[in-house]
């Protein structure tokens, strides 16, 4: 029951491009329930393979970076999704797919729209002390990876005793 609405949201992503909600979902499903990722692999590769539609397939691709980014496939499947993405030319999907660990969360949608345009999120870090300094976070960065390159570049020689907030002054949200 859960592949068939997985994919129809994968046809949505395809289709449209803008659907958010499918994304998410689709990743969702992968993220709560290990046993459906394969399946969410091989829909989408099956989709990819000799798509005539250009824009459907930049949709996929998209799709499948940020699914790459979520969860890792099974071993059984791993060797065949990295012989479709060196087929493909996929090397950043290749590269990322080796360090892939399952996420907690689906991406937002700020992460879907840096995913589509093939660039990291540029967000700006504020420190007590009143300066800030601006950072690249790319759809694999982890909490921890991103404050042990930010302890790098103001020349902390440890991230250690160190935390990172995400403030949203809209929201009224602090989360640590």
């Amino acid at each position: 029951m859960l592949a068939k609405l997985i994919w129809k949201d994968v046809h949505k992503v395809m289709r449209s491009g803008d659907s958010v909600r499918s994304i998410q979902s689709i990743i969702g499903h992968g993220i709560e329930r290990a046993e459906l990722r394969d399946e969410i692999y091989v829909q989408v590769m099956r989709q990819l393979i000799q798509n005539p539609s250009p824009r459907n397939e930049e949709n996929l691709w998209t799709l499948l970076s940020l699914i790459i980014c979520s969860f890792p496939p099974s071993k059984p499947l791993l060797r065949a999704v990295h012989g479709f993405l060196e087929a493909a030319g996929a090397k950043w999907c290749s590269t990322h797919l080796s360090n892939s660990l399952p996420r907690e969360l689906p991406p937002s949608s700020v992460e879907i729209t840096a995913a589509r345009r093939q660039s990291p999120l540029a967000i700006r870090v504020y420190f007590l002390d009143s300066r800030s300094l601006s950072i690249e976070v790319f759809p694999k960065d982890t909490a921890g990876s991103v404050l042990r390159r930010l302890a790098g570049k103001v020349g902390l020689l440890s991230s250690g005793g160190w935390w990172l907030y995400s403030v949203c002054v809209e929201r009224g949200e602090i989360v640590k």
